[in-house]
């Protein structure tokens, strides 16, 4: 496919030898390249939108050592079982393959590094909610018995409604075998716990000394031990103190205490979780959480507070250039109640984004908002009708038009649905557009100018056009037929 763009991520082609399909999944482009391998985008007709990840053919990681993929298998066992919105699902591996390869849920959003680099620091709430999101997408791993190892920046994806962290399924790729065996320190530099750079054992304290430098970046905008020389960096952590920017009173202590060098002076991403929510913990019991014996008994607390300090605004301006905002006059739905599962918010709090019917988590972004209903959605079509037509009709990109149609099915819109599968057929686009307006909000009436696009409309307009004798423009319209509850048959642009 030709160059393609999701909502922040640039799709290149495939290149000759690159895979076109994977155990069900259809290869669409290269999402990039680095040190583990290439990562492409791909989409599967259950499990949707994913990024499909291959392990390099050489380099530092011996794809044909059977301890690799031995160890490789059980991690990703492992991570299968990790349930979080704040952690990129595993939805399929294979280790034995040829090429060992990854998938787990796309997520399209910008990494923490890229927020903070357009839209500087974080503060107040919005740093707390990340905070709280990134300890609770930590405590649904090390629940599933994985360590990260590689928590940065970079690794954490920010959408409208939390952060994600991503990438924790390949921790094993990270640390070689024939590497580890022989003391090498693997990972980044710069984000590193002490206990990696020199070799030693790595566990769950490790990902807490990740969360502490990540959290200094987010509200400094410089990562603990500063910037250099890889020798450099791995020096500072391991001898120097971390360089803490002023931090909100919740946090200071516990961002000082996760950066201990002696990962056993560190608290755990319990303790972490139990500071910032209030909430007793008791470690002494088997299988405790922050907030509970189970995974379960955080779902009422921690998706509130992540809600109400975090939501689009968190978000810098698209890499095209769109903004994040919707338009003056793209209606962009009602306020709705924060959705904890009858937890204390339910009926409290509001958040400031589109409403949602119960039970429906679907949401689709355009014009620079999530809009979660799809009246909602028509009133932005109709409002920017030009860029609508031609991204629906004309462009269609395959990813967001997939996105689209995920979104329609959701919401139990299936002629709409139908009419963005099929597209405009013989029929000009605009005609496909007063179509699909009618089928996601039958009360609109779409309009183009004076020229309303319903079958009476168009036979007023037809009239008015042979009346006076003359074209009628670049809107001339012609109806064959009656046009019916399927809106107008033929618009001529």
């Amino acid at each position: 496919m030709a160059d393609a763009t999701t909502r922040w991520r640039t799709v290149d082609p495939l290149r000759p030898g690159d895979p076109h399909e994977v155990a069900g999944f259809e290869v669409v482009g290269r999402l990039g390249e680095g040190g583990m391998g290439v990562v492409f985008l791909a989409r599967h007709p259950d499990h949707g939108l994913a990024a499909l990840k291959f392990v390099r053919a050489g380099g530092p990681v011996a794809a044909d050592d059977p301890s690799f993929r031995a160890r490789f298998g059980r991690e990703i066992e492992a991570a299968r079982r990790v349930r979080s919105p704040r952690a990129a699902r595993v939805l399929a591996a294979d280790p034995d393959a040829t090429v060992p390869w990854l998938a787990t849920a796309f997520v399209d959003g910008p990494t923490l590094q890229e927020a903070v680099t357009a839209d500087g620091p974080m503060s107040g709430d919005r740093l707390v909610s990340l905070a709280v999101a990134l300890a609770d997408a930590l405590a649904s791993v090390h629940e599933a018995g994985v360590v990260h190892r590689d928590l940065k920046p970079r690794n954490i994806l920010l959408t409208a409604d939390t952060p994600v962290v991503i990438d924790f399924g390949i921790a094993s790729v990270r640390e070689a075998p024939q590497l580890t065996r022989t003391g090498v320190a693997i990972g980044t530099p710069g984000w590193m716990a002490p206990e990696q750079v020199q070799g030693r054992p790595c566990g769950p304290a490790t990902d807490v000394f990740g969360w502490g430098a990540v959290v200094t970046f987010a509200a400094g905008g410089t990562a603990p031990f500063g910037e250099g020389s890889a020798d450099a960096l791995l020096y500072r952590i391991v001898h120097e103190p971390p360089s803490v920017p002023p931090l909100p009173p919740a946090l200071d202590g516990l961002v000082q205490a996760a950066l201990e060098k002696d990962p056993d002076r560190r608290p755990s991403v319990g303790q972490i979780l139990a500071a910032l929510t209030g909430s007793p913990i008791d470690e002494t019991q088997a299988g405790a959480t922050a907030l509970g014996p189970t995974l379960a008994d955080r779902t009422a607390v921690v998706p509130t507070i992540v809600a109400l300090g975090w939501d689009v605004e968190a978000l810098p301006t698209r890499p095209d250039g769109r903004p994040r905002d919707a338009p003056t006059g793209v209606a962009v739905g009602r306020p709705r109640p924060l959705d904890v599962g009858g937890g204390p918010a339910a009926g409290g709090p509001r958040s400031r984004r589109g409403a949602v019917p119960a039970g429906v988590e679907a949401a689709f972004w355009y014009a620079g908002e999530d809009h979660h209903d799809p009246r909602s959605l028509a009133s932005a079509f109709q409002t920017l009708w030009d860029d609508a037509v031609d991204q629906v009709f004309r462009r269609r990109d395959s990813v967001w038009i997939d996105e689209l149609r995920g979104f329609l099915r959701a919401h139990g819109r299936e002629e709409a649905e139908r009419i963005v599968a099929s597209g405009a057929g013989e029929s000009p686009p605009a005609a496909g557009m007063a179509r699909l307006l009618l089928a996601l909000d039958p009360a609109l009436e779409p309009r183009v100018g004076a020229l309303r696009l319903t079958p009476d409309g168009l036979v007023a307009a037809a009239e008015a056009v042979a009346a006076r004798g003359e074209p009628a423009g670049p809107m001339r319209a012609r109806v064959d037929g009656a046009g019916g509850a399927g809106g107008p048959s033929r618009v001529a642009e």
